[in-house]
């Protein structure tokens, strides 16, 4: 009932006092009257002074969009880079350490072919946090859905402290010949806390 009634008062409040007033609980009490004599017993003007108090305390609590949290940075954590060559192997595997707390929302991956024989399909096999597999299934997804250029990619990685190791593990369907190559880089983008 009070969150209903703080909503409704408080857009009516943030309208018709917003630019008097401003954010500000003192001057919204001494403008409409903080002594108990001037407002009288009435509880309609009670719940209509504490809404519009609740509401302005929790406005100034709430963080606008794209403005960070106190003590969160959006950085990214990248993995050291990746060559699929005629010796290297179908599969391979990288790893980094998180050098602070962090929490992982995108991951972007890039890749390079070079050679008429660097046609292999790349794709992610596995991602982990620490132990912990991020997809929900077990399967290969092709690295192109990790590009750049990509959108609707948010996820919510687990979060981790500092000195967890990520690990991404790429294969690649068909090696290069010769000195042709395929190469991979990853990194992820998240919040990190300072």
């Amino acid at each position: 009932m009070s969150t209903q009634l703080d909503d409704i008062v408080g857009d009516i409040a943030d309208e018709a006092l917003g630019g008097i007033v401003g954010a500000d609980d003192d001057v919204l009490g001494d403008v409409l009257g903080d002594d108990e004599d001037m407002m009288g017993d009435d509880d309609v003007e009670g719940d209509v002074l504490g809404a519009i108090r609740r509401r302005r305390r929790r406005k100034r609590r709430m963080i606008a969009a794209g403005v960070q949290r106190v003590g969160e940075r959006k950085q990214f954590l990248p993995f050291p880079a990746l060559a699929f060559t005629a010796a290297s192997g179908l599969i391979l595997t990288t790893t980094v350490n998180a050098q602070r707390p962090f929490r992982g929302s995108r991951i972007i991956a890039s890749v390079t072919r070079t050679g008429a024989t660097s046609t292999g399909l790349v794709t992610l096999s596995d991602f982990r946090v620490g132990n912990d597999p991020q997809a929900i299934a077990v399967g290969e997804t092709p690295i192109e859905a990790f590009a750049a250029t990509a959108f609707g990619l948010q996820v919510d990685l687990d979060s981790s402290q500092p000195g967890v190791v990520y690990t991404a593990i790429l294969r690649i369907s068909v090696a290069p010949g010769g000195t042709d190559r395929v190469d991979c880089a990853l990194a992820v983008f998240g919040a990190a806390l300072r």
